[in-house]
């Protein structure tokens, strides 16, 4: 098995033997999660997932994706890279069962693989604050917590990068359209697929995670052979204080967690800090997060159903909008 191994290093094709050889000089991010075990117990994790579009096509594609936890093992993650080439393979994003279905064949065959930038950046306002400034816009103006988790998730994930993860860039944005756009169903694999093609390309190779969970998909992935793969230190988990800074959960003052409700559009500079200076976050227009502190649960349950009734007449305003800009279209 050792010796098995000791050939990842080694390459029929001249060209990813140059690409493997490239890869060497680069480190491996260890990668980023998001703690579900906390979110679960406290019970906010389900309400995040039944906030995503719940097509059956499109919607356990989304949570499956985001809930990735795989070990990152350097020969599988430098062998893959400089050599893959993708096909249809999903990735583990469905089981053999769902990747057999009707309605999964169907949406392959009618899902989104155009960036639509017109309809993004229209969409923009209805989650965020001030106008999207392409390349300059920060993820703390996202108003709705369940949103501004979303992103994280998609800048761990399909969208893995290190530097960048505060800014909301135009594939984020177009992801977030895909996501809480009702009607919008995102070819996952193909983007997926479209994002690893580039990673050899980047200074830090990311994304290890989906090596693994491919390798283990296709049952490559056995217990002897990862006795001998040398195996990267595990992700930084975004836990409770994580979380709570980045204001996508509050505490109150008896210990349970709740999202913050959804606030009003702010102008620039105003929101969450996400930087945790203690300024800003969670202040909707009852006054600031102390106000929620002293509420009982009871109280903040009440006042969350408040908030979640004016998203729904919003959301539905802007799908009267959008559908009104396709019938002008066709």
């Amino acid at each position: 098995m050792e010796e098995k191994v000791r050939k990842f290093r080694l390459f029929d094709n001249e060209d990813h033997q140059i690409n493997y050889n490239t890869l060497t000089r680069r480190s491996i991010h260890f990668g980023d999660v998001v703690d579900w075990e906390f979110l679960s117990n406290k019970g906010l994790a389900q309400s995040f997932l039944d906030s995503i579009n719940t097509d059956p096509f499109s919607g356990p594609q989304w949570a499956n994706l985001f809930q990735i936890n795989e070990p990152i093992f350097h020969e599988l993650a430098r062998e893959f890279f400089a050599s893959f080439e993708f096909n249809a393979t999903p990735f583990g994003l469905y089981s053999k069962r769902e990747s057999r279905e009707v309605a999964t064949l169907s949406g392959l065959r009618n899902v989104v693989m155009v960036n639509a930038t017109h309809f993004t950046h229209l969409f923009w306002p209805n989650i965020g604050d001030i106008r999207y400034n392409v390349g300059n816009t920060k993820a703390k103006s996202i108003r709705n917590p369940r949103i501004r988790l979303a992103h994280r998730c998609l800048t761990m994930t399909i969208t893995g990068r290190k530097e960048t993860t505060p800014r909301v860039t135009k594939i984020d944005l177009f992801y977030l359209y895909c996501i809480f756009r009702d009607g919008i169903v995102c070819n996952i694999p193909y983007w997926l697929a479209k994002y690893l093609k580039n990673v050899k390309e980047t200074s830090v190779i990311f994304r290890g995670m989906f090596v693994t969970r491919m390798a283990r998909s296709f049952g490559l992935l056995t217990n002897e052979l990862v006795s001998v793969l040398n195996r990267e230190p595990p992700p930084y988990v975004y836990r409770k204080k994580s979380l709570i800074k980045m204001g996508v959960i509050m505490e109150l003052h008896e210990g349970e967690c709740f999202w913050p409700a959804t606030r009003e559009v702010a102008g620039e500079g105003v929101g969450d800090d996400e930087e945790g200076d203690g300024e800003g976050g969670n202040k909707g227009i009852g006054g600031s997060v102390d106000n929620y502190h002293n509420m009982s649960q009871g109280e903040w349950q009440v006042h969350q159903a408040q908030w979640m009734g004016q998203q729904d007449k919003r959301w539905g305003r802007l799908d009267t909008w959008i559908g009104k800009q396709d019938q002008r279209a066709s």
